[in-house]
């Protein structure tokens, strides 16, 4: 490992900008699908049982709350690199 070297704040945040795009991205979507995989094989298991299919339902209900909060969140970070970038450069 050699010295450390300099780094411009603009070459930092591309940086940063291009990990979350990525990795964060492909890995939340990956957990929303298999989450959303686990409800549907979990539907189809509690047909007879109406206490577990509510259950289920209330899962998948948090489920998609969280894919709304993650989709929130990718797209506050991304308008705010993006707002960084253009309209305060050095």
């Amino acid at each position: 490992m050699g010295p450390l070297t300099n780094v411009s704040p603009t070459a930092f945040q591309t940086g940063l900008v291009k990990i979350i795009m990525d990795v964060g991205m492909p890995i939340g979507g990956t957990i929303i699908f298999l989450a959303v995989c686990i409800a549907a094989i979990q539907i189809a298991t509690s047909k007879f049982n109406p206490d577990r299919r509510e259950n289920v339902y209330n899962n998948l209900l948090h489920v998609c709350v969280g894919a709304g909060i993650l989709g929130a969140a990718l797209f506050i970070a991304s308008a705010a690199f993006n707002i960084g970038a253009n309209y305060f450069k050095p």
